[in-house]
């Protein structure tokens, strides 16, 4: 399981941080990236919390610092395999994650590192857990109504909260927590309702964008910047009336860039590194 998971997270993500290195090489500031040294290169590879030289508690591709939150997830989850059921799983990475959170009580200040997996987004896990385990036990209801209900409520509360808060990027926890975690429970769980109630997934391009979904997350903040630069050179004139445009042609150059990426290199290192890891089981997975 472990080698699985790291098969499918760090390779790409390694390319988009050697790729962002280079930028910098080159003389840009891609992401907002400021400085770094080596220590940060060997922290950021391995996703271990750290503070780059230029003072962000990030990796140098600073949306790295969501997979660090995944990649302790997945640790934890495997050492609760031996417990043979998803309940008492489920129970004990929930027991585990709100005794980190209630170690700033205890101790303050901490290292950075103990206090990065200390935050409520940590709660986030448990809760898809818990939905994993709901979805498997067939108890969820199969509703087209509530399904789409869920999800646009879902949608329209994130909008919402985001017109009248703002967590900024280093912002509170919990309340990321209330304004994100909560509303992103309903979508999913209104998909997972829709699942039940027969509701086909079968647009190719819905298809391809979600396996293609982790590419576009790594690249996209790659992209916007340079791309961001093309368009108002040649859309700058129009003013406000432009902003419409230019968002949908950066949403589409990202969605494309993501699937070239996916399909150029993800694919490939996935069949290359699941094959050469255990050739009997993992291509099966990688196809």
């Amino acid at each position: 399981f472990l080698i699985d998971r790291a098969i499918r997270i760090y390779p790409l993500y390694w390319v988009a941080t050697g790729l962002l290195i280079l930028l910098f090489a080159l003389g840009f500031r891609p992401a907002g990236l400021q400085a770094f040294d080596a220590g940060n290169v060997v922290t950021s590879f391995l996703l271990i919390p750290h503070v780059r030289a230029d003072g962000e508690p990030k990796p140098i591709l600073s949306l790295g610092w969501t997979l660090i939150y995944e990649a302790f997830f997945y640790v934890m989850f495997a050492l609760t395999f031996f417990m043979r059921s998803q309940i008492r799983s489920a129970l004990a990475i929930g027991g585990v994650f709100c005794a980190l959170l209630a170690l700033p009580l205890v101790f303050d200040p901490m290292p950075h590192a103990l206090e990065y997996f200390t935050s409520a987004l940590l709660l986030e896990f448990v809760v898809g857990a818990l939905l994993a385990i709901q979805y498997d036990r067939n108890r969820f209801i199969a509703s087209k109504a509530l399904g789409w209900g869920a999800i646009a409520l879902g949608v329209c509360t994130i909008l919402a909260l985001d017109l009248i808060a703002d967590v900024g990027p280093a912002g509170n926890h919990w309340l990321r927590l209330v304004m994100y975690g909560l509303p992103a429970t309903l979508i999913v769980a209104g998909a997972l309702s829709l699942d039940r109630a027969g509701v086909p997934w079968s647009s190719r391009a819905l298809l391809l964008l979600g396996a293609s979904s982790y590419a576009i997350y790594l690249f996209h903040m790659l992209m916007l910047q340079p791309a961001g630069k093309i368009i108002t050179f040649f859309l700058g004139g129009f003013g406000a009336a432009a902003l419409p445009v230019a968002a949908l042609l950066l949403l589409a150059g990202a969605a494309l860039f993501g699937v070239l990426m996916h399909y150029g290199c993800e694919r490939p290192l996935q069949r290359l590194l699941k094959a050469r890891v255990n050739p009997k089981t993992m291509v099966a997975i990688a196809n």
